[in-house]
């Protein structure tokens, strides 16, 4: 599988201020979009656009949105609805312009990412039987069926299908099959009197969405001044939100370029990993960081909002500014 190119649409959790954009979105849906994906129905109104956002960000929020943007507006949108049923059902329409670019794919990713977080034992979706395109993606996606029904109010026949998202996928961790996550034998790596000294080849946790990663201490002339880890992870959760490297730099240590130098020295490994490039993630506020990140030749992709269900957002943190660090 290639990784998502982001430059066709940006992939978030719906917002407060997005029920406008997600009315055009709906209603601007094909003829042949719409027979197959209406859970709106034909058309959609502001005022149920308005109650989705808003049932995301309540006290306990009965379903998970999102949606991808291009240049602003909405071009993608995905689902869970009923959080706290039985049965929550996932839902994904995509316009037709960017269909067949990997918007669907990363739509799904995530919210199978956000259902595992929150531990939902299924989801659960229906599909018009004579849409094989989609009956074919979804079987591919890990969706299974388990019963047929005619829907006397549409005269459609649909498939029920579920997929357990706390089942382990390999690519979701690894997130391609581009990027290796088989730990290579190094040496130290070394930036004249800097060195990146391993501590940890931690193995990765498939429940927890934690991926393969290299511990370095950050060292110079023998003193231990920092941390860096290289992730060895491509998923939309790492790339979009975690980052897939991590650094701190002791107090006492910090203004030296210690940050910026360290992430250099990681590129010709995550080279040999498969990456083409590093996604570093940093608090907005965190004027530090994002200055290392700039040290390095990162450039500033754009800032995203964590979902709640997220551990930095339980934490406190809200957003995150995302660099590209080319290897």
């Amino acid at each position: 599988m290639m990784r998502y190119d982001e430059s066709v649409a940006l992939v978030r959790s719906i917002a407060d201020g997005d029920a406008s954009a997600l009315l055009a979105f709906y209603n601007g849906l094909s003829a042949a979009s719409i027979r197959t994906f209406r859970p709106l129905g034909l058309k959609a109104s502001l005022d149920v656009c308005q109650r989705i956002a808003a049932q995301n960000t309540a006290a306990r929020p009965s379903r998970f949105d999102l949606v991808a943007c291009k240049d602003d507006v909405i071009v993608g949108w995905s689902f869970i609805d009923g959080l706290t049923s039985s049965r929550p059902n996932f839902g994904i329409g995509v316009a037709d312009q960017v269909q067949g670019q990997g918007v669907g794919r990363a739509l799904l990713t995530r919210t199978l990412d956000a259902a595992r977080r929150i531990r939902l034992e299924a989801v659960y979706l229906m599909v018009v039987q004579d849409n094989l395109r989609a009956l074919k993606w979804y079987e591919r996606c890990g969706f299974a069926t388990y019963a047929e029904e005619f829907d006397e109010n549409d005269q459609l026949p649909y498939f029920h299908m579920m997929r357990r998202p706390d089942v382990y996928d390999e690519q979701r961790t690894s997130g391609s099959a581009g990027i290796s996550t088989s730990f290579l034998k190094l040496r130290d790596l070394v930036d004249d009197e800097l060195c990146l000294v391993l501590e940890e080849l931690y193995p990765g946790d498939p429940e927890l969405v934690w991926a393969p990663a290299y511990r370095f201490a950050i060292t110079v002339r023998g003193q231990n001044v920092g941390k860096i880890e290289l992730r060895l992870s491509d998923s939309d959760f790492v790339v979009q939100f975690a980052g897939q490297v991590g650094y701190s730099v002791e107090p006492a240590h910090r203004g030296n370029r210690f940050a910026a130098r360290a992430l250099r020295l990681l590129l010709p490994l995550a080279k040999q990993h498969g990456f083409s490039c590093l996604w570093a993630t940093v608090d907005p506020k965190n004027w530090a960081s994002r200055r290392s990140c700039e040290i390095a030749g990162a450039t500033l992709a754009g800032v995203v909002d964590l979902p709640e269900d997220c551990e930095m957002y339980r934490r406190g943190d809200r957003q995150r500014c995302r660099y590209r660090l080319q290897c």
